[in-house]
């Protein structure tokens, strides 16, 4: 491929005050869904700015705006392409009730239908949008659609509907034997690995796990993934035996496919029992073969996991990169109102693993980032978060090198009232397509969704 055409404006974006810089809208990196994407555009033409909008329309093709139906509070944290339609699926409370929902948007940006799906059965019963994925039912010839299966969590259980392209639901059924679903990797639909935590030993400490299925949500195998030391900082004097304290709050947070075929995924080692906050913390990846056997491990020390992101973790010419935040995340924000994200890397060869600072980010972003690959081996990576500035508050992204080098930033700014968090990216050819969720800083309200197409070469 060749240079991107925004390369010869590195000297603007990087020189010039934040008013005159470039703007340019995305975000980052891949849930497996990317590999059923197929043709999914807003069309040839490239959609001009609303007035409260800004960014170049030479590298972002369309802006796109959707809400959340009936929604007070809600979340998207599944997104998938099929043909030419993207579907989404989250949570949403409307102050009677939480369920899941699921929509189809049209190529010019238009919801096409909007789902809702399962309920919340009690008041602690906890819903996730695990993924999205391409099914096709047994004896389904292959000329016609595919079904879209949706994974959820409810509660500890976790469960498989499938859906029509058209929203028509055509059945459910449960996946046994497995604790606090908090992800998915999707190979096809005959080689699924979800993964969460609650897995726990004879000593009682909860422990991730990584389990693989079949197309039917038959489980082949459960691996649990067992640390067996403590978090660094817990030797340190401050948490020395510190009474009523133990191991525990592991968590995998996302996934990637790595081009030997073997899956490498991203999580937290934490201390204390607590899954949501407290503690030290250590940032792990690791990397299993499709049988389950662990091939390897990485920990990097004092670090945490990018909010609820999934697409933090990513691979490019066998190297792996991830994101994270200060492991002290919680009282760096209360003191300072933004925080640091860095760039890891981690490759075959340890002596040339690193981590650099890469970007300051608002508060607002709830410590949410995404990382992507964008297929140009000339500016292979991609950030993506929310950051504040005097025009309000922007989605700043940056493209590096496979050192790590900052290439190009750039902003853009959606709306006036809302603030956006990139949650999820799925590359496709000479193009990402950046997932951002749209709140009101401290304040109930509809919730919207922006679905940016941006360029790549």
């Amino acid at each position: 491929m060749g240079q991107p055409r925004f390369r010869a404006n590195v000297a603007v974006a990087l020189l010039s005050p934040p008013e005159s810089r470039r703007r340019l809208a995305l975000a980052c990196t891949t849930i497996l869904s990317l590999l059923f994407a197929g043709s999914f555009s807003f069309g040839d033409e490239p959609t001009l700015p609303r007035p409260e909008m800004f960014y170049d329309t030479e590298i972002v093709e369309s802006v796109h705006l959707v809400p959340i139906e009936d929604c007070v509070e809600g979340s998207v944290e599944s997104a998938l392409i099929v043909g030419d339609r993207l579907f989404l699926a989250g949570t949403r409370w409307n102050k009677e009730d939480t369920r899941y929902w699921m929509m189809a948007v049209t190529p010019d940006g238009q919801r096409e239908w909007f789902q809702l799906l399962a309920e919340q059965r009690h008041n602690v019963d906890f819903l996730r949008s695990i993924t999205l994925f391409e099914h096709w039912p047994p004896f389904r010839k292959k000329q016609s659609a595919p079904q879209i299966a949706f994974i959820g969590r409810r509660g500890n259980d976790t469960e498989l509907t499938f859906v029509e392209q058209n929203g028509i639901v055509r059945g459910e059924q449960p996946v046994g034997n497995l604790e606090e679903t908090t992800g998915a990797v999707v190979v096809s639909d005959d080689e699924i690995y979800l993964f969460g935590s609650g897995e726990f030993d004879s000593d009682a400490l909860d422990h991730s796990w990584i389990a693989r299925l079949n197309n039917h949500g038959g489980l082949v195998w459960k691996q649990p993934i067992l640390f067996d030391d403590p978090p660094s900082e817990v030797g340190k004097p401050t948490f020395l035996d510190a009474p009523g304290k133990r191991l525990g709050g592991d968590r995998i947070h996302a996934g990637t496919i790595l081009p030997d075929g073997s899956i490498a995924f991203i999580g937290e080692h934490r201390f204390l029992t607590s899954k949501f906050g407290t503690g030290p913390s250590d940032l792990f990846t690791i990397r299993i073969d499709r049988d389950g056997t662990i091939l390897g491990r990485q920990t990097l020390a004092d670090r945490r996991h990018c909010g609820q992101s999934r697409s933090t973790i990513v691979s490019f010419d066998g190297t792996i990169y991830t994101l994270s935040t200060p492991e002290d995340f919680n009282d760096v924000v209360r003191n300072t109102h933004s925080y640091t994200i860095e760039l890891n890397r981690a490759g075959p060869d340890e002596d040339a693993d690193w981590s650099q600072p890469v970007m300051t980010a608002s508060m607002l972003s709830h410590g949410n980032a995404t990382l992507a690959t964008t297929g140009n081996p000339d500016n292979p990576l991609l950030i993506a978060s929310c950051i504040t500035r005097e025009q309000g508050h922007l989605i700043q992204l940056q493209f590096h090198d496979a050192e790590g080098k900052l290439l190009t930033v750039s902003e853009v700014g959606i709306s006036d009232e809302l603030y956006f968090n990139p949650v999820i990216a799925i590359p496709q050819e000479g193009h990402v397509v950046i997932i951002a969720q749209g709140s009101r800083p401290r304040e109930e309200g509809p919730k919207q969704i922006a679905i940016l197409r941006v360029r790549t070469e």
